[in-house]
Protein backbone atom coordinates (compact mmCIF):
# COMPACT_ATOMS: atom_id res chain seq x y z
CA UNK A 1 0.00 0.00 0.00
CA UNK A 2 2.81 2.38 0.93
CA UNK A 3 4.44 1.43 -2.38
CA UNK A 4 1.00 2.19 -4.36
CA UNK A 5 0.50 5.52 -2.75
CA UNK A 6 4.37 6.37 -3.56
CA UNK A 7 4.08 5.65 -6.99
CA UNK A 8 1.20 7.69 -7.68
CA UNK A 9 2.53 10.78 -5.94
CA UNK A 10 5.49 10.69 -8.05
CA UNK A 11 3.61 10.22 -11.37
CA UNK A 12 1.64 13.45 -10.44
CA UNK A 13 4.88 15.48 -9.29
CA UNK A 14 6.00 14.51 -13.03
CA UNK A 15 2.91 15.41 -14.95
CA UNK A 16 2.22 18.88 -13.48
CA UNK A 17 4.82 21.27 -13.21
CA UNK A 18 3.24 24.48 -11.17
CA UNK A 19 6.17 26.72 -12.35
CA UNK A 20 5.24 25.55 -16.16
CA UNK A 21 1.77 26.15 -14.73
CA UNK A 22 1.99 30.04 -13.64
CA UNK A 23 4.03 30.34 -16.70
CA UNK A 24 1.18 29.63 -19.40
CA UNK A 25 -0.88 31.81 -16.88
CA UNK A 26 1.10 34.54 -17.47
CA UNK A 27 0.52 34.71 -21.14
CA UNK A 28 -2.78 33.78 -22.16
CA UNK A 29 -2.73 35.40 -25.32
CA UNK A 30 0.90 33.95 -26.70
CA UNK A 31 0.77 31.04 -28.45
CA UNK A 32 3.12 28.42 -26.86
CA UNK A 33 4.38 24.99 -28.33
CA UNK A 34 6.71 22.95 -26.65
CA UNK A 35 9.10 20.19 -27.55
CA UNK A 36 11.87 19.09 -25.42
CA UNK A 37 14.12 21.79 -24.44
CA UNK A 38 12.63 24.16 -27.29
CA UNK A 39 9.40 26.70 -27.28
CA UNK A 40 8.03 28.07 -30.49
CA UNK A 41 5.62 31.09 -29.12
CA UNK A 42 3.92 33.31 -31.46
CA UNK A 43 3.48 37.19 -30.39
CA UNK A 44 2.21 40.09 -32.12
CA UNK A 45 3.43 43.49 -32.61
CA UNK A 46 1.89 46.63 -33.44
CA UNK A 47 3.54 49.64 -35.48
CA UNK A 48 1.94 53.29 -35.59
CA UNK A 49 3.38 56.30 -37.73
CA UNK A 50 1.51 59.52 -37.86
CA UNK A 51 2.26 61.25 -41.22
CA UNK A 52 1.49 65.31 -41.58
CA UNK A 53 -0.04 66.12 -44.72
CA UNK A 54 2.31 68.14 -47.38
CA UNK A 55 -0.04 68.74 -50.27
CA UNK A 56 -3.42 70.93 -50.12
CA UNK A 57 -6.14 70.62 -52.66
CA UNK A 58 -8.86 73.57 -52.19
CA UNK A 59 -11.93 72.84 -53.83
CA UNK A 60 -14.54 75.19 -54.94
CA UNK A 61 -18.19 74.49 -56.67
CA UNK A 62 -18.38 76.46 -59.63
CA UNK A 63 -22.07 77.55 -60.61
CA UNK A 64 -23.90 80.08 -63.38
CA UNK A 65 -26.84 80.73 -64.69
CA UNK A 66 -28.92 82.49 -67.50
CA UNK A 67 -31.37 82.47 -69.88
CA UNK A 68 -28.70 81.40 -72.75
CA UNK A 69 -26.92 78.37 -72.47
CA UNK A 70 -23.78 80.22 -73.97
CA UNK A 71 -24.07 83.10 -71.29
CA UNK A 72 -24.25 80.29 -68.80
CA UNK A 73 -21.09 79.02 -70.31
CA UNK A 74 -19.30 82.40 -71.00
CA UNK A 75 -20.05 83.35 -66.90
CA UNK A 76 -18.68 79.63 -65.71
CA UNK A 77 -15.28 80.00 -68.13
CA UNK A 78 -15.08 83.48 -66.60
CA UNK A 79 -15.36 81.87 -63.55
CA UNK A 80 -12.82 79.80 -63.59
CA UNK A 81 -10.64 82.08 -65.48
CA UNK A 82 -10.44 85.03 -63.22
CA UNK A 83 -9.99 82.89 -60.37
CA UNK A 84 -6.34 81.37 -62.02
CA UNK A 85 -5.61 84.57 -62.47
CA UNK A 86 -5.82 85.09 -58.62
CA UNK A 87 -4.02 82.17 -58.28
CA UNK A 88 -1.01 83.44 -60.49
CA UNK A 89 -1.43 86.38 -58.67
CA UNK A 90 -1.04 84.69 -54.99
CA UNK A 91 2.20 82.82 -56.44
CA UNK A 92 3.74 85.97 -58.42
CA UNK A 93 7.07 85.81 -56.42
CA UNK A 94 8.71 82.64 -55.89
CA UNK A 95 10.84 83.58 -53.55
CA UNK A 96 8.62 83.83 -50.62
CA UNK A 97 8.29 80.20 -50.99
CA UNK A 98 12.13 79.29 -51.33
CA UNK A 99 14.93 78.92 -48.78
CA UNK A 100 18.21 80.71 -49.26
CA UNK A 101 19.87 77.89 -51.37
CA UNK A 102 16.82 77.81 -53.35
CA UNK A 103 16.84 81.74 -53.94
CA UNK A 104 20.46 81.96 -54.89
CA UNK A 105 19.61 79.32 -57.55
CA UNK A 106 16.78 81.12 -58.65
CA UNK A 107 18.43 84.32 -59.24
CA UNK A 108 21.16 82.49 -61.06
CA UNK A 109 18.59 80.99 -63.18
CA UNK A 110 17.11 83.91 -64.15
CA UNK A 111 20.23 86.62 -65.02
CA UNK A 112 20.70 83.46 -67.71
CA UNK A 113 17.07 84.14 -68.52
CA UNK A 114 16.21 80.42 -67.84
CA UNK A 115 12.59 80.14 -66.28
CA UNK A 116 12.95 78.02 -63.30
CA UNK A 117 10.85 75.17 -62.52
CA UNK A 118 10.62 76.97 -59.06
CA UNK A 119 8.09 79.09 -60.52
CA UNK A 120 5.50 75.84 -61.13
CA UNK A 121 4.65 76.24 -57.16
CA UNK A 122 0.70 74.65 -57.89
CA UNK A 123 -1.83 73.18 -60.29
CA UNK A 124 -5.46 74.59 -61.61
CA UNK A 125 -7.82 71.81 -62.24
CA UNK A 126 -11.33 71.73 -63.45
CA UNK A 127 -14.03 68.92 -63.60
CA UNK A 128 -16.64 68.44 -65.92
CA UNK A 129 -18.78 70.98 -67.04
CA UNK A 130 -22.59 69.94 -66.97
CA UNK A 131 -25.15 72.04 -68.19
CA UNK A 132 -28.68 71.37 -66.68
CA UNK A 133 -31.83 72.90 -67.86
CA UNK A 134 -34.31 75.03 -65.50
CA UNK A 135 -37.68 74.96 -66.22
CA UNK A 136 -40.89 77.01 -64.70
CA UNK A 137 -44.26 75.88 -64.09
CA UNK A 138 -45.63 75.93 -67.89
CA UNK A 139 -42.72 73.19 -68.89
CA UNK A 140 -40.81 75.92 -70.41
CA UNK A 141 -37.35 76.26 -70.23
CA UNK A 142 -36.52 78.95 -67.95
CA UNK A 143 -32.83 79.74 -67.15
CA UNK A 144 -29.83 77.10 -68.36
CA UNK A 145 -27.53 76.21 -65.01
CA UNK A 146 -23.76 75.46 -65.69
CA UNK A 147 -21.94 73.76 -62.54
CA UNK A 148 -18.30 72.59 -62.56
CA UNK A 149 -15.68 72.39 -59.77
CA UNK A 150 -12.40 74.01 -59.58
CA UNK A 151 -9.43 72.21 -57.79
CA UNK A 152 -6.19 74.39 -57.20
CA UNK A 153 -3.02 72.08 -55.81
CA UNK A 154 -0.22 72.95 -53.54
CA UNK A 155 2.25 71.77 -51.64
CA UNK A 156 2.41 75.06 -49.80
CA UNK A 157 -0.42 74.64 -47.10
CA UNK A 158 0.36 77.86 -45.57
CA UNK A 159 -1.06 78.99 -48.34
CA UNK A 160 -4.44 77.54 -48.46
CA UNK A 161 -6.42 80.32 -46.30
CA UNK A 162 -5.24 82.84 -48.44
CA UNK A 163 -6.04 81.01 -52.10
CA UNK A 164 -9.65 80.58 -50.46
CA UNK A 165 -10.00 84.34 -48.91
CA UNK A 166 -8.62 85.50 -52.32
CA UNK A 167 -10.31 83.12 -54.45
CA UNK A 168 -14.09 84.11 -52.68
CA UNK A 169 -12.90 87.93 -53.39
CA UNK A 170 -12.63 87.11 -57.10
CA UNK A 171 -15.77 85.82 -56.95
CA UNK A 172 -15.97 82.23 -56.28
CA UNK A 173 -18.53 80.20 -54.13
CA UNK A 174 -17.99 80.77 -50.44
CA UNK A 175 -18.30 76.89 -50.22
CA UNK A 176 -14.74 75.78 -50.69
CA UNK A 177 -13.48 72.30 -48.94
CA UNK A 178 -10.11 71.33 -48.83
CA UNK A 179 -8.58 67.77 -49.21
CA UNK A 180 -5.07 67.12 -48.12
CA UNK A 181 -2.82 64.27 -48.58
CA UNK A 182 0.82 63.21 -49.08
CA UNK A 183 2.77 61.95 -52.00
CA UNK A 184 3.06 58.29 -52.90
CA UNK A 185 6.54 58.17 -51.54
CA UNK A 186 5.75 59.74 -48.30
CA UNK A 187 3.50 57.31 -47.79
CA UNK A 188 5.06 53.93 -48.68
CA UNK A 189 7.94 55.51 -46.32
CA UNK A 190 5.23 55.95 -43.58
CA UNK A 191 3.91 52.44 -44.42
CA UNK A 192 7.67 50.60 -44.07
CA UNK A 193 8.35 52.48 -40.39
CA UNK A 194 4.95 51.06 -39.33
CA UNK A 195 5.94 47.38 -40.53
CA UNK A 196 9.25 48.06 -38.43
CA UNK A 197 7.83 49.14 -35.67
CA UNK A 198 5.41 46.41 -35.39
CA UNK A 199 8.41 43.46 -35.96
CA UNK A 200 10.76 45.78 -33.03
CA UNK A 201 7.46 45.20 -30.88
CA UNK A 202 6.96 41.80 -31.47
CA UNK A 203 10.78 41.21 -31.01
CA UNK A 204 10.77 43.10 -27.29
CA UNK A 205 7.68 41.11 -25.95
CA UNK A 206 9.18 37.43 -26.94
CA UNK A 207 12.54 38.60 -25.28
CA UNK A 208 10.63 39.24 -21.93
CA UNK A 209 8.65 36.20 -22.63
CA UNK A 210 12.38 34.11 -23.03
CA UNK A 211 13.47 35.85 -20.01
CA UNK A 212 11.05 34.87 -17.76
CA UNK A 213 10.97 31.29 -18.44
CA UNK A 214 14.25 31.51 -18.19
CA UNK A 215 15.15 30.60 -22.04
CA UNK A 216 17.02 32.60 -25.30
CA UNK A 217 15.90 33.90 -27.90
CA UNK A 218 17.03 31.04 -30.37
CA UNK A 219 15.64 32.03 -33.69
CA UNK A 220 12.90 34.84 -35.25
CA UNK A 221 11.11 32.44 -37.94
CA UNK A 222 8.55 33.96 -39.93
CA UNK A 223 5.46 36.26 -39.63
CA UNK A 224 1.81 37.53 -40.67
CA UNK A 225 -0.04 40.61 -41.42
CA UNK A 226 -2.90 41.34 -39.42
CA UNK A 227 -5.77 43.28 -39.92
CA UNK A 228 -8.54 44.47 -37.96
CA UNK A 229 -10.61 41.19 -40.25
CA UNK A 230 -8.18 39.18 -38.90
CA UNK A 231 -7.28 38.30 -42.15
CA UNK A 232 -3.27 37.63 -42.60
CA UNK A 233 -0.71 37.62 -45.30
CA UNK A 234 2.39 35.21 -44.52
CA UNK A 235 5.87 36.36 -45.62
CA UNK A 236 9.53 36.31 -44.21
CA UNK A 237 11.05 38.00 -41.50
CA UNK A 238 12.40 41.64 -42.42
CA UNK A 239 11.00 41.59 -45.90
CA UNK A 240 11.55 44.72 -48.27
CA UNK A 241 9.76 47.75 -48.09
CA UNK A 242 7.91 47.02 -51.56
CA UNK A 243 6.40 43.65 -50.45
CA UNK A 244 4.24 44.97 -47.21
CA UNK A 245 2.85 48.42 -49.13
CA UNK A 246 -0.35 47.41 -49.30
CA UNK A 247 -0.46 45.68 -45.74
CA UNK A 248 -1.21 48.99 -43.93
CA UNK A 249 -4.78 50.15 -42.95
CA UNK A 250 -5.14 54.38 -42.91
CA UNK A 251 -6.68 54.58 -39.06
CA UNK A 252 -9.77 57.57 -40.07
CA UNK A 253 -9.06 60.88 -38.35
CA UNK A 254 -10.85 63.94 -38.22
CA UNK A 255 -7.78 66.18 -38.23
CA UNK A 256 -5.49 66.56 -41.75
CA UNK A 257 -2.74 64.00 -40.25
CA UNK A 258 -3.02 60.43 -41.25
CA UNK A 259 -2.07 57.44 -39.09
CA UNK A 260 -0.47 54.19 -40.97
CA UNK A 261 -0.83 51.19 -38.75
CA UNK A 262 0.54 47.77 -38.97
CA UNK A 263 -0.41 44.42 -37.05
CA UNK A 264 1.87 41.29 -37.17
CA UNK A 265 2.40 37.99 -35.46
CA UNK A 266 5.67 36.79 -35.12
CA UNK A 267 6.92 33.30 -34.68
CA UNK A 268 9.96 32.87 -32.38
CA UNK A 269 11.70 29.60 -31.39
CA UNK A 270 13.15 29.52 -27.93
CA UNK A 271 15.76 27.77 -26.18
Amino acid sequence: MILLLFFISAVLSNSIDPIKLDQTEMFPDQKLHHHKNEFKIKVTGSGIVELQPTIGTVIFPIESRDKQADNALYLANSLVFTAAETIKWIFSDPRSFLDPKEEQSLNGSMKLGIESVFFERFSIETGKQQISLIYDNKTQVEEYLVTNYLYITTKHIDMINKIIVECVNSGLNRGAGVNYSNSQKEVDKAKDKAFKLAIKDAKRKAKNIARLLNLEVHEYLNFKYLDSENNSATGQCDPKAAEILNQATCIPNQSAKKYFRVDVELSVLLK
